[in-house]
């Protein structure tokens, strides 16, 4: 469910097999991937969801900083991604769908 009230989107996690739920999630964490800057929305869900989701998105994060840090290894990198594929099967074990990043 996607509820915009006054600027604020609110995203169910129990509806993330709703594409168009997804889609809004997608998009607002690809934009602040990519920009760190998002429009703001909360997440619905419970603790354990809303947690899983965040290491998702910090995970994402951490290797996408890691690729473009002048000073990172072939070791250090490889580490990030081993992170957010952890982080990634958990997400898709409680979501039923994939993370999109």
């Amino acid at each position: 469910m996607v509820n915009c009230k006054e600027k604020e989107a609110f995203v169910s996690l129990d509806k993330l097999s709703d594409p168009k739920v997804f889609e809004r999630l997608a998009e607002n964490v690809g934009v602040w991937l990519q920009t760190g800057v998002s429009e703001d929305f909360k997440l619905l869900g419970s603790k354990e969801q809303i947690k899983i989701v965040k290491e998702a998105i910090i995970a994402s994060k951490n290797f996408q900083d890691e690729l473009c840090n002048p000073s990172a290894t072939l070791l250090t990198v490889e580490n990030k991604l081993l992170a957010k594929h952890q982080t990634a099967r958990s997400f898709s074990k409680t979501f039923n769908v994939s993370w999109p990043f």
